[in-house]
């Protein structure tokens, strides 16, 4: 009996501080020293009652035992709560992260078509207008030369101005083609004087090559027209993919009027499917024409 009233000044913290697992297991304790001590006297004085008490003490403890294991069950399912909070927040900041590198990545990326096309742009219109007319120039002074010596000197100069001319165009040329941004010239051909809905997805990397670029937007280019003019439906798709060997591009719109535009011309030997067949074989692709659900054009190009 004595140790238990060493634990009396915790028992009583359970009534100040209810939420203090060491005051509700120190009451416990008390209580069952108490017990214990009563059932000892209990068994001199009458031993028939002590068995019941004892059934009943060893009832208590299992009450207690359930109860504690219910506490530990619920600290367990809080730590599992509080582990998978923790983890859920790990995913979306890491999430939010790589959606941060990308949109800063797009950013420099745009960036620099932007300046490329830039430099294309003042290459043209400031280098190349010098070297035009130093071409005239020269052309004029060779026309009204008479000076045998210098016919070879000045076509010499002609000829490397020429040259100087080629290598510009060249250069200016290939600044722009990679200045083309394929995703926003694919956006661009959105139908602004319709009732067409558009979307386009896209999954491609920055480098794509320049005839697949411009095939691309030129065979969106004729279908979105072809669609706008013949469709009866209300809703244009453009689907852009790139996976390990080759290149996919699909046109689709929801129309149901897949006999008229057969009868028109469009899936079959139609100008517009004319282009698009010749753009396609141009670039060494494969098209096909699905007119069954909606109306489909789609184009694979293998990777060289």
């Amino acid at each position: 009996m004595a140790p238990s009233f060493f634990m009396l000044p915790y028992a009583a913290m359970v009534f100040r501080k209810r939420k203090y697992t060491v005051s509700r297991m120190a009451a416990a304790l008390v209580g069952i020293a108490v017990s214990v001590d009563c059932i000892l006297k209990i068994k001199h004085i009458a031993p028939g009652i002590f068995y019941i008490l004892e059934v009943v003490l060893l009832m208590a403890f299992a009450v207690m035992f359930s109860y504690f294991t219910e506490l530990l069950l619920g600290y367990q399912m809080k730590l599992h709560s509080m582990r998978d909070a923790s983890m859920e927040h790990d995913m979306l900041m890491e999430q939010m992260n790589h959606q941060l590198i990308e949109k800063q990545n797009a950013q420099i990326y745009n960036a620099t078509l932007k300046e490329r096309n830039r430099i294309a742009r003042e290459i043209h219109n400031n280098v190349g207008h010098m070297i035009t007319r130093s071409i005239l120039q020269v052309g004029a002074i060779g026309v009204i030369n008479t000076d045998e010596k210098l016919k070879a000197p000045i076509a010499d100069l002609k000829s490397t101005l020429d040259t100087a001319m080629d290598s510009m165009r060249k250069s200016v040329h290939d600044l722009y083609d990679e200045s083309v941004d394929l995703r926003q010239a694919l956006a661009k051909l959105k139908p602004t004087d319709s009732t067409f809905a558009f979307s386009l997805e896209y999954d491609c990397e920055d480098d794509v090559p320049r005839d697949a670029k411009y095939a691309f937007i030129a065979i969106a280019k004729e279908a979105v027209n072809n669609a706008v003019k013949h469709s009866n439906g209300d809703e244009i798709r453009i689907i852009v993919r790139e996976h390990p060997a080759f290149y996919q591009l699909e046109i689709m719109d929801n129309g149901t009027s897949a006999d008229e535009r057969s009868l028109s011309g469009e899936t079959g030997d139609g100008i517009g499917i004319k282009n698009i067949k010749e753009r396609v074989a141009a670039i060494g692709g494969t098209m096909r024409i699905k007119a069954d659900d909606g109306f489909m054009i789609f184009v694979t190009l293998m990777k060289k």
